[in-house]
């Protein structure tokens, strides 16, 4: 069982000004974030190593049958096609109703099964992430156009936009908790000290960053223009990344081991100076990733609805957000502590062909494709072994930026005649970073998603201005994707997820509107 709830109100103002070429605005909001969220609730109601007394069934096992203890709410279900076939499993399944599928029911029943070690969970400290975040900004932009100076047409943007960011969060943390291991060779001062107590901390940062854009295009003769861009981002960190809440721990592993091996005197008990601390948790002084980027396009309009095009961008990124353990003094004492933090920098290079067309011999049909490459690099991983009182092994890898393939590309061909709509496209994208360091403590290595290529189509139909009806199929080809850990690994597991599938739209249009809202059935 999991428990979730989650709410972020927000409320926002502004207001803007137009003295022609020119614009200006404010703006001011405020977002509060509450998520309450428990870790999965696993635990035993019965299995063949905790059988039931008084079977009411010898003719089965002696375990806890849904359809014995609940009857009434509880059905045989069959897994149809489970996995294409290629999984050897049992396919049928005892599975609780729509009426027995209910959080006050499943805590005062389940745990009532005779030899159940499940119990309900409830919402701890761990589960609470509270924060508030005020963003006030201005802005102000010129606009300009020139014809005659240059010999060509000259149009664009010069802007520049200020920001203000403060976020504050309630939350706090666990100390170590000495009480339950290495009792005979730990100072009892230390387990009066640590024994798992809560604490509670409130945080608050702030930061302002000035943020400026410049767009220009310039019109050639016979569709072809030039533009260019510059501008400075951010991207803040997500409200679960800065939870204001931390798990501390600490072992005595080493010290005791010197014991044993007759390296310690036994009666030199392990001090706090011995132990080897450690911890994880939220970063509630996570910064933004900021970013300066720059791009150049070159683009050639030789119809109504045919284009070519060449992009060249770069992209320089600093703070960008990346799990990593470091070092960190807490009440004097030092503990590796496991966070998502800001890393130094990263780049990213690259460039973009497309094109479009009609095909004036092959009337309604056309095509469109694009190749995309890209070069990223300040990714890292360091793979560090569980802490247990010996100096931990950092291996670093260096890595590119997490979600970016070096190469991908899609062609798709169209049809538009008359009332009919249609697509067929293909996607295909070479492998990219999933994540620099694996959950797993094991692990600790990159885990990489191989390439992958898909085909999806569709087909719409016109009725009218405002009805439309639909087909859409994706991966019809049931192409699988395929996860791999380390940087060099050839191989891994397969995963037998996207399977086809197809879905039937609806879509229509109110009088006044613009676009389609579509239903799929």
């Amino acid at each position: 069982m999991h428990l979730h709830e989650l709410a972020g109100p927000g409320l926002a103002c502004a207001h803007g000004v137009e003295f022609d070429p020119a614009r200006f605005g404010v703006r001011v909001a405020d977002r509060d974030y509450s998520s309450f969220s428990t870790t999965w609730n696993w635990g035993v109601i019965s299995d063949d190593w905790n059988k039931i007394e008084g079977n009411p069934d010898p003719s089965r096992p002696p375990v806890a049958w849904l359809d014995q203890y609940y009857s009434g709410n509880s059905q045989l279900y069959t897994l149809k096609d489970f996995f294409g076939g290629k999984v050897n499993l049992p396919t049928q399944f005892w599975t609780a109703g729509d009426d027995f599928v209910n959080i006050a029911k499943v805590r005062d029943t389940l745990g009532a099964i005779p030899g159940a070690q499940w119990r309900p969970i409830a919402y701890s400290p761990s589960a609470i992430n509270e924060q508030h975040e005020r963003t006030q900004a201005a802005y102000g932009a010129l606009y300009f156009e020139n014809y005659d100076r240059f010999g060509v047409p000259v149009d664009g943007n010069l802007g520049v936009r200020v920001v203000k960011t403060s976020v504050t969060s309630k939350g706090g943390g666990l100390m170590p908790d000495m009480t339950t291991g290495y009792l005979e060779q730990v100072d009892p001062a230390v387990r009066e000290a640590f024994y798992g107590q809560p604490f509670e901390s409130e945080n608050s940062t702030s930061y302002t960053d000035v943020l400026p854009s410049l767009n220009v295009r310039v019109r050639f003769d016979h569709g072809l223009q030039w533009r260019f861009a510059a501008s400075k981002a951010i991207a803040r960190p997500e409200f679960r990344l800065m939870q204001n809440w931390i798990t501390l721990g600490a072992s005595a592993a080493g010290c005791a081991n010197a014991m044993r091996d007759g390296l310690r005197d036994e009666a030199d008990l392990c001090s706090f100076d011995d132990l080897s601390y450690f911890g994880s948790g939220g970063n509630p002084e996570l910064k933004p990733m900021r970013a300066n980027q720059f791009d150049t396009a070159l683009e050639w309009y030789f119809g109504p609805a045919n284009s070519a095009y060449i992009t060249l961008f770069t992209k320089d990124v600093k703070d960008y957000f990346a799990s990593g353990l470091s070092s960190e003094i807490i009440d004097g004492r030092e503990y590796l502590m496991t966070r998502t933090r800001n890393l130094d920098e990263g780049k990213i290079r690259g460039f973009e062909l497309g094109y479009s067309q009609f095909f004036d011999f092959l009337p309604g049909f056309g095509i469109q494709a694009n190749y995309t490459f890209v070069d990223s690099k300040g990714g890292t991983n360091v793979d560090v072994g569980i802490p247990d009182g010996n100096a931990p092994t950092e291996v670093p890898v260096d890595l590119p930026l997490e979600g970016l393939s070096r190469r991908s590309y899609n062609v798709m061909g169209i049809f538009e005649r008359g009332p009919i709509s249609m697509r067929l496209a293909y996607n295909w994208r070479s492998r990219y970073l999933l994540t620099s360091s694996d959950v797993m403590p094991a692990m600790r290595q990159p885990v990489w998603n191989d390439d992958y290529g898909q085909l999806d189509g569709s087909i719409f139909f016109n009725l009218n201005s405002n009805i439309q009806l639909g087909l859409q199929a994706n991966n019809p080809s049931s192409r699988k994707a395929c996860r791999t850990a380390r940087a060099g690994c050839t191989t891994g597991s397969r995963r037998p997820g996207c399977r086809p599938t197809a879905s039937a739209t609806c879509c229509w249009k109110a009088p006044t509107a613009t676009t389609c809202s579509c239903r799929a059935a």
